[in-house]
């Protein structure tokens, strides 16, 4: 193959790379077919140059997480640019030692996914799970999540590489079964819809404040006036269930009598469910990120945040909390996922059992370009997908939307009110809402029982 071909292709798998960040979400199947491919066709050292190229191109894509931190974005690109690197040369290795085969065409997408476990039970990275931009893949998420997913975009790739390096039927056959199951996985998504007598009245209220955060701990009031006034604009909607986002009220409200008092009229006026994003001061700069949860004006829980994000050091610095609770109300019970949490399988996964829907309240304030505020919306919808739950995400200067259990979006916003209905169903669990990654463990295990196995008797066949 020419120097210009393979520099063509190393483009095209770039490029592919970075368009599902701007909404075209589909070509994220394809991106990792080309830089694979050219493990078939460059020596060692020539494929070492093309791997670090895109390892390091493809950092761009990360570039919209200095709207929470640049520190955090160059953190982010720092491990993304050495697993990625680390797995190309892993998959070169294997093809020059073992040959194109079925060992070959699963290592780039097992060693990803052990990557990703690496994390799993720590500050999970919200953009190392790229299955986020495929979420509405039901019913096929329900049983692999969005890790599988993740690991089903590496394997196509791969397949496609091996396939066209090296023209196999069993290898064909995969490919076809494989686009069979995503293209009906995503059909199903885009056409199923769920119905009930029963409904539940939603509505959604951010301020798209982007004042300091000094101003708004200083104007508390006035924070919770214009709040007011944009819930009880809803009326005559008769919602059931009220959301505000994370830190709509940076206060301590649950340990002050007067502005519990106030919320709680609001809650009483609507006679509604109101559910507010507020604080709780420790020492210090310290706080809690907390929720406050109202039922027709008596407030009936409270839950800190299990996760939060590194703040950067000017802001004041968010604890993790302790508790999880499930809310009961006679329109369906619910969880609450704040902040980081949202990003985060592990915890969500935790807290769906009985819930009818599950709540995300996020904080976009500090979020400046239209391409962050979209991609940070899309794990409300994967989660959504992966637990078999909808979704309700209410977000401060951000996106604020309704989602079904399929992943899809039912209605989304970036205005300051959002109305809508839910279903008010029983759905069982999905299979990786109960047990995780299990399906994809159990598929590295068998690569790896294979590839000591295959290494073995190569090793004795010479010997």
């Amino acid at each position: 193959m020419k120097l210009i071909s393979k520099i063509l292709l190393l483009v095209i798998s770039i490029i592919l790379f970075i368009i599902p960040t701007y909404k075209v979400s589909f070509g994220i199947w394809f991106c990792f077919f080309p830089i694979l491919y050219l493990i078939t066709k460059s020596s060692p050292k020539e494929y070492l140059i093309y791997a670090i190229l895109f390892s390091l191109i493809t950092t761009y894509n990360l570039y919209w997480i200095k709207d929470y931190q640049t520190k955090a974005f160059f953190e982010a690109a720092g491990i993304w640019f050495f697993y990625l690197l680390v797995i190309l040369l892993i998959s070169k290795l294997i093809y020059e030692k073992l040959g194109n085969n079925l060992i070959f065409v699963f290592t780039p997408p097992v060693f990803y996914a052990l990557f990703q476990h690496i994390h799993i039970n720590s500050l999970e990275p919200f953009w190392l799970n790229i299955g986020f931009v495929q979420s509405n893949s039901a019913p096929l998420i329900w049983y692999i999540g969005g890790v599988g997913i993740t690991f089903l975009i590496l394997l196509f790739g791969s397949l496609l590489a091996s396939f066209f390096s090296q023209k196999k039927k069993w290898k064909l056959v995969l490919i076809v079964f494989l686009v069979i199951i995503v293209m009906s996985s995503l059909l199903f998504s885009s056409l199923k819809n769920y119905d009930s007598d029963e409904k539940i009245k939603v509505g959604i209220v951010q301020l798209k404040n982007r004042r300091s955060w000094k101003w708004r701990v200083e104007h508390t009031d006035l924070l919770i006036e214009r709040y007011k006034e944009l819930t009880l604009s809803l009326r005559n909607f008769n919602p059931d269930l009220v959301v505000w986002p994370e830190y709509a009220i940076p206060a301590d409200v649950y340990n002050n009598e007067e502005l519990k008092r106030k919320i709680a009229l609001i809650s009483k006026d609507l006679n509604c469910t109101l559910v507010i994003g507020s604080l709780e001061w420790g020492k210090g700069r310290n706080h809690t990120d907390n929720v406050l949860v109202f039922n027709k004006g008596k407030l009936v829980g409270k839950q800190d945040a299990l996760v939060v994000f590194p703040t950067d050091p000017t802001d004041p610095i968010a604890l993790e909390g302790s508790t999880k609770k499930l809310f009961r109300t006679d329109k369906g019970n619910f969880t609450v996922n704040l902040c980081y949490e949202e990003v985060t399988s592990r915890v969500v996964r935790k807290k769906t059992s009985e819930a009818n829907y599950l709540i995300f309240m996020s904080n976009n304030q500090d979020m400046f370009s239209e391409k962050s505020k979209y991609l940070s919306s899309l794990y409300s919808k994967l989660r959504s997908a992966e637990n078999k739950r909808f979704g309700i995400r209410s977000s401060n200067h951000g996106y604020s939307q309704l989602i079904s259990p399929t992943g899809k979006v039912i209605i989304r916003t970036k205005e300051q009110i959002l109305k809508g209905e839910i279903p008010l169903i029983e759905l069982k669990r999905s299979f990786y809402s109960k047990y995780g990654n299990l399906i994809i463990n159990l598929i590295i295990l068998l690569y790896f029982i294979s590839l000591v196995n295959k290494v073995w008797l190569k090793k004795h066949k010479f010997s």
